[in-house]
Protein backbone atom coordinates (compact mmCIF):
# COMPACT_ATOMS: atom_id res chain seq x y z
CA UNK A 1 0.00 0.00 0.00
CA UNK A 2 1.14 3.19 -0.80
CA UNK A 3 -0.16 5.27 2.31
CA UNK A 4 -1.59 4.81 5.18
CA UNK A 5 -2.81 6.59 8.77
CA UNK A 6 -2.68 5.51 12.26
CA UNK A 7 -6.22 6.34 14.14
CA UNK A 8 -6.57 6.92 17.73
CA UNK A 9 -4.97 5.00 20.25
CA UNK A 10 -8.19 5.62 22.44
CA UNK A 11 -10.60 3.27 20.46
CA UNK A 12 -12.40 0.66 22.50
CA UNK A 13 -12.47 -2.40 21.38
CA UNK A 14 -15.86 -3.39 20.06
CA UNK A 15 -17.33 0.16 20.14
CA UNK A 16 -18.21 1.08 16.51
CA UNK A 17 -16.41 3.68 14.54
CA UNK A 18 -17.28 6.08 11.78
CA UNK A 19 -14.03 7.40 9.39
CA UNK A 20 -14.87 9.82 7.16
CA UNK A 21 -13.01 8.88 3.88
CA UNK A 22 -11.42 12.41 3.27
CA UNK A 23 -10.58 13.59 -0.75
CA UNK A 24 -7.45 13.05 0.23
CA UNK A 25 -8.08 9.42 1.27
CA UNK A 26 -10.18 8.91 -2.46
CA UNK A 27 -7.44 10.66 -4.03
CA UNK A 28 -4.68 8.43 -2.84
CA UNK A 29 -6.60 5.58 -3.96
CA UNK A 30 -5.96 3.36 -6.80
CA UNK A 31 -9.09 2.16 -7.96
CA UNK A 32 -12.43 4.11 -8.79
CA UNK A 33 -14.39 2.02 -6.50
CA UNK A 34 -11.95 2.40 -3.40
CA UNK A 35 -11.43 -1.68 -3.53
CA UNK A 36 -7.98 -0.79 -2.14
CA UNK A 37 -8.93 0.34 1.08
CA UNK A 38 -7.99 -1.57 4.27
CA UNK A 39 -8.16 -1.74 8.17
CA UNK A 40 -5.78 -4.03 9.73
CA UNK A 41 -4.89 -3.99 13.83
CA UNK A 42 -1.39 -3.80 15.49
CA UNK A 43 -0.85 -7.66 15.21
CA UNK A 44 -1.89 -7.68 10.85
CA UNK A 45 -5.10 -8.77 10.93
CA UNK A 46 -7.80 -7.22 8.54
CA UNK A 47 -10.16 -5.59 10.31
CA UNK A 48 -13.87 -5.69 8.66
CA UNK A 49 -15.43 -2.29 7.47
CA UNK A 50 -18.09 -1.14 4.83
CA UNK A 51 -18.43 1.94 2.79
CA UNK A 52 -21.45 3.98 3.59
CA UNK A 53 -22.57 7.42 2.09
CA UNK A 54 -23.48 10.34 4.45
CA UNK A 55 -27.43 10.33 3.59
CA UNK A 56 -29.69 10.95 6.39
CA UNK A 57 -33.00 9.57 4.62
CA UNK A 58 -35.93 11.03 5.51
CA UNK A 59 -40.08 10.21 5.53
CA UNK A 60 -41.77 10.22 2.03
CA UNK A 61 -43.47 12.78 0.94
CA UNK A 62 -47.42 12.01 0.60
CA UNK A 63 -48.65 13.12 -2.75
CA UNK A 64 -52.34 13.52 -3.63
CA UNK A 65 -54.29 13.78 -6.78
CA UNK A 66 -56.68 17.01 -7.48
CA UNK A 67 -59.67 16.76 -9.42
CA UNK A 68 -60.20 19.74 -11.94
CA UNK A 69 -63.97 20.89 -11.68
CA UNK A 70 -63.96 23.77 -14.15
CA UNK A 71 -61.75 25.22 -16.94
CA UNK A 72 -62.30 28.98 -18.26
CA UNK A 73 -59.92 31.02 -20.55
CA UNK A 74 -61.31 35.01 -21.09
CA UNK A 75 -58.51 35.85 -23.30
CA UNK A 76 -55.10 35.42 -22.23
CA UNK A 77 -56.62 34.57 -18.61
CA UNK A 78 -57.17 30.94 -17.31
CA UNK A 79 -59.06 30.10 -14.68
CA UNK A 80 -58.62 26.38 -12.70
CA UNK A 81 -60.64 25.46 -10.02
CA UNK A 82 -59.63 22.14 -8.48
CA UNK A 83 -59.97 20.27 -4.86
CA UNK A 84 -58.32 17.82 -2.76
CA UNK A 85 -59.38 14.14 -2.42
CA UNK A 86 -61.65 14.47 1.01
CA UNK A 87 -58.97 12.46 2.82
CA UNK A 88 -55.89 14.54 2.41
CA UNK A 89 -52.94 16.00 4.04
CA UNK A 90 -52.31 20.02 4.06
CA UNK A 91 -50.33 20.65 0.57
CA UNK A 92 -46.64 22.05 0.12
CA UNK A 93 -46.79 22.25 -3.49
CA UNK A 94 -48.62 22.06 -6.42
CA UNK A 95 -47.29 19.89 -9.57
CA UNK A 96 -49.12 20.13 -13.02
CA UNK A 97 -49.29 18.33 -16.50
CA UNK A 98 -49.52 20.71 -19.15
CA UNK A 99 -50.14 19.84 -22.82
CA UNK A 100 -47.89 21.59 -25.31
CA UNK A 101 -44.28 23.01 -25.46
CA UNK A 102 -42.37 26.64 -25.33
CA UNK A 103 -44.76 28.60 -23.51
CA UNK A 104 -44.87 30.85 -20.16
CA UNK A 105 -47.45 31.65 -17.83
CA UNK A 106 -47.55 34.11 -14.89
CA UNK A 107 -49.39 32.17 -12.12
CA UNK A 108 -51.26 32.50 -9.26
CA UNK A 109 -52.53 29.82 -6.59
CA UNK A 110 -55.16 30.54 -3.97
CA UNK A 111 -56.80 28.55 -1.43
CA UNK A 112 -59.85 29.00 -0.01
CA UNK A 113 -62.92 27.13 1.49
CA UNK A 114 -64.75 27.65 -1.98
CA UNK A 115 -65.76 31.20 -0.85
CA UNK A 116 -63.00 32.97 0.05
CA UNK A 117 -59.62 33.15 -1.06
CA UNK A 118 -56.01 33.57 0.40
CA UNK A 119 -53.51 34.10 -2.42
CA UNK A 120 -50.56 31.10 -1.29
CA UNK A 121 -48.45 31.57 -4.34
CA UNK A 122 -47.26 33.53 -7.09
CA UNK A 123 -44.99 32.90 -9.95
CA UNK A 124 -43.69 31.34 -12.92
CA UNK A 125 -44.22 28.21 -15.10
CA UNK A 126 -42.94 27.35 -18.67
CA UNK A 127 -41.20 25.58 -21.01
CA UNK A 128 -38.22 25.57 -23.43
CA UNK A 129 -37.75 21.96 -24.30
CA UNK A 130 -37.74 23.19 -28.03
CA UNK A 131 -34.52 24.70 -27.41
CA UNK A 132 -33.11 23.56 -24.65
CA UNK A 133 -33.76 20.98 -21.82
CA UNK A 134 -35.45 23.64 -19.57
CA UNK A 135 -39.49 22.90 -18.28
CA UNK A 136 -40.61 24.09 -14.57
CA UNK A 137 -44.12 23.12 -14.37
CA UNK A 138 -44.34 23.28 -10.47
CA UNK A 139 -44.54 25.71 -7.81
CA UNK A 140 -44.00 25.58 -3.95
CA UNK A 141 -46.85 27.25 -2.23
CA UNK A 142 -47.35 28.16 1.66
CA UNK A 143 -48.97 25.20 3.42
CA UNK A 144 -52.62 24.90 2.60
CA UNK A 145 -55.21 23.58 4.95
CA UNK A 146 -58.39 23.86 2.60
CA UNK A 147 -59.36 21.16 -0.30
CA UNK A 148 -59.92 23.81 -2.77
CA UNK A 149 -57.89 25.57 -4.74
CA UNK A 150 -58.26 28.51 -7.57
CA UNK A 151 -55.13 29.04 -10.03
CA UNK A 152 -55.38 31.59 -12.42
CA UNK A 153 -52.90 31.84 -15.84
CA UNK A 154 -51.74 34.77 -17.42
CA UNK A 155 -50.07 34.63 -20.83
CA UNK A 156 -47.97 37.78 -20.51
CA UNK A 157 -46.94 37.64 -24.68
CA UNK A 158 -50.64 37.48 -26.17
CA UNK A 159 -52.01 41.24 -26.79
CA UNK A 160 -55.40 39.56 -28.17
CA UNK A 161 -58.39 39.24 -26.46
CA UNK A 162 -59.87 36.08 -27.40
CA UNK A 163 -63.52 37.15 -26.92
CA UNK A 164 -62.70 39.20 -29.60
CA UNK A 165 -61.96 36.75 -32.04
CA UNK A 166 -64.46 34.29 -34.22
CA UNK A 167 -64.74 30.88 -32.71
CA UNK A 168 -63.81 29.30 -36.27
CA UNK A 169 -59.90 31.57 -35.89
CA UNK A 170 -57.24 29.23 -37.30
CA UNK A 171 -54.73 32.03 -36.79
CA UNK A 172 -55.39 31.40 -32.92
CA UNK A 173 -53.16 27.94 -31.30
CA UNK A 174 -55.13 26.51 -28.38
CA UNK A 175 -52.94 27.59 -24.96
CA UNK A 176 -51.30 24.87 -23.08
CA UNK A 177 -53.84 23.42 -21.01
CA UNK A 178 -53.55 21.84 -17.40
CA UNK A 179 -54.72 17.91 -17.87
CA UNK A 180 -53.80 17.04 -14.36
CA UNK A 181 -52.76 18.44 -11.09
CA UNK A 182 -50.50 16.50 -8.40
CA UNK A 183 -49.95 17.77 -4.87
CA UNK A 184 -47.40 16.83 -2.21
CA UNK A 185 -47.01 17.26 1.17
CA UNK A 186 -43.70 17.24 2.51
CA UNK A 187 -42.60 15.63 5.22
CA UNK A 188 -40.79 17.22 8.43
CA UNK A 189 -37.92 15.22 8.18
CA UNK A 190 -36.59 15.55 4.57
CA UNK A 191 -33.68 13.45 3.36
CA UNK A 192 -29.82 15.12 4.47
CA UNK A 193 -26.95 14.65 2.96
CA UNK A 194 -23.27 15.49 4.37
CA UNK A 195 -20.99 16.69 1.31
CA UNK A 196 -17.64 17.12 0.50
CA UNK A 197 -16.23 19.55 -1.87
CA UNK A 198 -13.00 20.64 -3.89
CA UNK A 199 -12.52 23.52 -5.54
CA UNK A 200 -10.47 24.06 -8.82
CA UNK A 201 -9.42 27.63 -9.90
CA UNK A 202 -6.68 27.14 -11.64
CA UNK A 203 -8.15 26.39 -15.20
CA UNK A 204 -6.76 26.15 -18.48
CA UNK A 205 -9.64 26.33 -20.35
CA UNK A 206 -9.33 25.80 -24.03
CA UNK A 207 -11.49 26.31 -27.33
CA UNK A 208 -12.02 23.46 -30.14
CA UNK A 209 -13.09 23.26 -33.36
CA UNK A 210 -16.49 24.12 -33.04
CA UNK A 211 -15.87 27.16 -31.09
CA UNK A 212 -16.99 25.23 -27.97
CA UNK A 213 -15.17 25.40 -24.44
CA UNK A 214 -13.71 22.78 -22.61
CA UNK A 215 -11.64 22.22 -19.44
CA UNK A 216 -9.77 19.50 -17.93
CA UNK A 217 -9.19 18.73 -14.47
CA UNK A 218 -7.27 15.79 -13.08
CA UNK A 219 -9.44 14.98 -9.81
CA UNK A 220 -9.32 11.36 -8.78
CA UNK A 221 -12.73 12.27 -7.18
CA UNK A 222 -16.11 10.90 -7.43
CA UNK A 223 -18.93 13.73 -7.98
CA UNK A 224 -23.12 14.43 -7.86
CA UNK A 225 -22.75 18.02 -8.92
CA UNK A 226 -20.29 20.41 -10.43
CA UNK A 227 -21.27 23.95 -9.83
CA UNK A 228 -19.24 26.84 -12.37
CA UNK A 229 -18.63 30.28 -11.10
CA UNK A 230 -19.31 32.43 -14.26
CA UNK A 231 -19.46 35.94 -13.99
CA UNK A 232 -22.38 38.37 -14.67
CA UNK A 233 -24.45 37.75 -17.86
CA UNK A 234 -27.32 36.21 -19.14
CA UNK A 235 -26.31 32.64 -20.72
CA UNK A 236 -27.68 29.49 -21.80
CA UNK A 237 -25.11 27.08 -22.47
CA UNK A 238 -25.18 23.30 -22.58
CA UNK A 239 -22.60 21.63 -20.63
CA UNK A 240 -20.92 17.71 -21.71
CA UNK A 241 -19.49 16.11 -18.59
CA UNK A 242 -16.95 13.30 -19.93
CA UNK A 243 -14.34 10.66 -17.63
CA UNK A 244 -11.27 9.11 -18.51
CA UNK A 245 -8.57 7.12 -16.68
CA UNK A 246 -5.48 8.51 -18.29
CA UNK A 247 -6.41 11.82 -19.79
CA UNK A 248 -5.17 11.63 -23.01
CA UNK A 249 -6.69 12.23 -26.22
CA UNK A 250 -9.63 10.00 -27.15
CA UNK A 251 -10.00 8.44 -24.01
CA UNK A 252 -12.77 10.28 -22.38
CA UNK A 253 -16.24 8.65 -22.25
CA UNK A 254 -19.11 10.62 -22.41
CA UNK A 255 -21.10 10.37 -19.04
CA UNK A 256 -23.85 13.32 -18.65
CA UNK A 257 -25.09 16.27 -20.03
CA UNK A 258 -27.00 19.25 -18.40
CA UNK A 259 -27.85 23.38 -18.59
CA UNK A 260 -26.05 26.03 -16.85
CA UNK A 261 -27.64 29.60 -17.29
CA UNK A 262 -29.13 32.88 -16.14
CA UNK A 263 -31.79 34.70 -18.06
CA UNK A 264 -34.58 36.58 -17.42
CA UNK A 265 -38.20 35.45 -17.17
CA UNK A 266 -41.14 38.02 -16.78
CA UNK A 267 -41.28 38.68 -13.16
CA UNK A 268 -37.51 37.97 -12.55
CA UNK A 269 -34.57 35.74 -13.17
CA UNK A 270 -33.96 32.72 -13.38
CA UNK A 271 -30.73 30.72 -12.91
CA UNK A 272 -28.41 27.36 -12.45
CA UNK A 273 -24.90 27.42 -11.90
CA UNK A 274 -24.52 23.64 -11.37
CA UNK A 275 -24.93 20.24 -13.37
CA UNK A 276 -26.41 17.35 -11.73
CA UNK A 277 -24.73 13.43 -12.47
CA UNK A 278 -23.38 10.91 -10.07
CA UNK A 279 -20.45 9.04 -11.01
CA UNK A 280 -17.67 7.10 -9.13
CA UNK A 281 -13.91 8.54 -8.23
CA UNK A 282 -12.80 9.15 -12.09
CA UNK A 283 -9.23 10.34 -12.40
CA UNK A 284 -9.58 13.20 -15.37
CA UNK A 285 -13.06 14.62 -15.64
CA UNK A 286 -13.76 16.83 -19.11
CA UNK A 287 -16.50 19.89 -19.49
CA UNK A 288 -17.53 20.93 -23.23
CA UNK A 289 -19.24 23.91 -22.96
CA UNK A 290 -21.31 24.54 -26.14
CA UNK A 291 -20.99 28.30 -26.84
CA UNK A 292 -22.89 28.07 -30.50
CA UNK A 293 -22.14 31.63 -32.09
CA UNK A 294 -21.84 32.92 -28.35
CA UNK A 295 -18.63 34.25 -26.69
CA UNK A 296 -16.85 31.32 -24.25
CA UNK A 297 -18.62 32.37 -20.85
CA UNK A 298 -15.49 33.88 -18.45
CA UNK A 299 -15.90 30.57 -15.68
CA UNK A 300 -13.44 31.50 -12.20
CA UNK A 301 -13.99 28.29 -10.71
CA UNK A 302 -15.59 24.40 -10.99
CA UNK A 303 -16.78 23.35 -7.53
CA UNK A 304 -17.32 19.08 -7.00
CA UNK A 305 -20.24 18.38 -4.67
CA UNK A 306 -20.55 14.54 -3.64
CA UNK A 307 -21.86 12.76 -0.58
CA UNK A 308 -19.25 11.95 2.33
CA UNK A 309 -17.86 8.56 2.36
CA UNK A 310 -17.93 6.91 6.07
CA UNK A 311 -16.05 3.82 6.72
CA UNK A 312 -17.77 1.84 9.80
CA UNK A 313 -16.01 -1.06 11.41
CA UNK A 314 -15.50 -2.41 15.34
CA UNK A 315 -12.47 -1.82 16.66
CA UNK A 316 -10.48 -4.39 17.90
CA UNK A 317 -7.79 -5.26 20.87
CA UNK A 318 -4.92 -2.64 19.78
CA UNK A 319 -4.31 -0.05 17.48
CA UNK A 320 -5.62 0.24 14.00
CA UNK A 321 -4.25 1.02 10.86
CA UNK A 322 -5.66 2.64 7.41
CA UNK A 323 -4.39 1.69 4.21
CA UNK A 324 -4.94 2.40 0.93
CA UNK A 325 -3.29 2.72 -2.61
CA UNK A 326 -2.55 -0.39 -4.10
CA UNK A 327 -3.52 -1.63 -7.26
CA UNK A 328 -5.80 -4.46 -8.04
CA UNK A 329 -7.23 -5.10 -4.68
CA UNK A 330 -10.52 -6.96 -5.14
CA UNK A 331 -13.06 -5.16 -3.04
CA UNK A 332 -13.59 -7.78 0.35
CA UNK A 333 -16.38 -9.28 2.05
CA UNK A 334 -17.03 -8.71 5.05
CA UNK A 335 -19.96 -9.97 7.45
CA UNK A 336 -20.37 -6.17 8.48
CA UNK A 337 -22.07 -4.99 5.20
CA UNK A 338 -24.69 -7.12 5.90
CA UNK A 339 -25.50 -5.79 9.37
CA UNK A 340 -24.90 -1.46 8.89
CA UNK A 341 -26.16 -0.23 4.93
CA UNK A 342 -27.11 2.77 3.57
CA UNK A 343 -30.95 2.52 5.36
CA UNK A 344 -29.57 1.86 8.66
CA UNK A 345 -26.28 3.41 9.74
CA UNK A 346 -27.00 6.65 11.31
CA UNK A 347 -29.28 4.43 13.04
CA UNK A 348 -26.25 2.48 15.08
CA UNK A 349 -24.67 3.70 18.10
CA UNK A 350 -21.17 4.95 16.63
CA UNK A 351 -18.91 7.52 17.38
CA UNK A 352 -17.40 9.51 14.75
CA UNK A 353 -13.93 10.18 14.36
CA UNK A 354 -11.59 12.62 13.30
CA UNK A 355 -9.63 12.30 10.12
CA UNK A 356 -5.88 10.82 10.94
CA UNK A 357 -2.91 12.32 8.82
CA UNK A 358 -1.70 10.36 5.72
CA UNK A 359 1.77 9.09 5.38
CA UNK A 360 3.79 7.68 2.98
CA UNK A 361 4.83 4.02 3.09
CA UNK A 362 8.33 3.69 2.60
CA UNK A 363 8.19 0.17 2.14
CA UNK A 364 5.79 0.58 -0.95
CA UNK A 365 7.45 -0.80 -3.86
CA UNK A 366 4.94 -0.72 -7.36
CA UNK A 367 3.77 -4.11 -8.67
CA UNK A 368 2.50 -4.54 -12.09
CA UNK A 369 -1.20 -3.57 -12.55
CA UNK A 370 -3.53 -5.82 -14.94
CA UNK A 371 -3.03 -3.07 -17.61
CA UNK A 372 0.63 -3.71 -18.16
CA UNK A 373 0.19 -7.41 -17.35
CA UNK A 374 -2.35 -7.56 -19.93
CA UNK A 375 -0.11 -5.83 -22.44
CA UNK A 376 3.03 -8.65 -21.46
CA UNK A 377 0.57 -11.06 -22.60
CA UNK A 378 -0.47 -9.65 -25.64
CA UNK A 379 3.06 -9.05 -26.59
CA UNK A 380 4.56 -13.10 -25.27
CA UNK A 381 1.74 -14.46 -27.69
CA UNK A 382 2.41 -12.21 -30.84
CA UNK A 383 5.94 -13.87 -29.70
CA UNK A 384 4.86 -17.41 -29.59
CA UNK A 385 2.58 -17.26 -32.91
CA UNK A 386 5.85 -15.54 -34.58
CA UNK A 387 8.41 -18.39 -33.49
CA UNK A 388 5.67 -20.98 -33.36
CA UNK A 389 5.13 -19.41 -37.69
CA UNK A 390 8.71 -19.70 -38.47
CA UNK A 391 9.20 -23.23 -36.90
CA UNK A 392 6.38 -24.54 -39.34
CA UNK A 393 7.70 -22.84 -41.99
CA UNK A 394 11.66 -24.27 -41.64
CA UNK A 395 9.74 -27.61 -41.36
CA UNK A 396 7.71 -27.50 -44.32
CA UNK A 397 10.78 -26.60 -46.27
CA UNK A 398 13.16 -29.38 -44.81
CA UNK A 399 10.13 -31.33 -46.51
CA UNK A 400 10.10 -30.15 -49.62
CA UNK A 401 12.66 -31.97 -52.31
CA UNK A 402 15.48 -30.16 -53.19
CA UNK A 403 16.28 -29.37 -57.24
CA UNK A 404 19.84 -30.69 -58.32
CA UNK A 405 21.75 -28.04 -59.68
Amino acid sequence: FRYFSVLPDSLKPGRLYLLPITADVIRGCSNNDLTDIRLFSQSGVEVPYTIVRAIYPGEQDRFFNLTIDKYSLNGSVEVVLATLPQEYSPVDQLRFEIDGRDFQRLITVENGNGNTWEVCAAGNIYDMSSRVKLRKTDIDIKKCYFRNFRITLIDPGSPVNRDDVPVNSKDIPKPPRISFINARAFNNEPERVVYDTRTFSDLKIETDEQKNSFVVIQAGLPLEKVYFSVESGYFMRRVRAQQSDSGKDGSFKFIFDDHIYHMPIEGGVSSQDYILGRTSRQEFFKFQIVNADNPPLNIREIRFEWAKRLLAFAAPEGGVKLYFGAADIQFPKYDIAGMINQQNWHKQNCETLIPPVINENSAFKPGVTREVLAKMEKWLLGIVILAASAGIVLWIRRLLPRENT
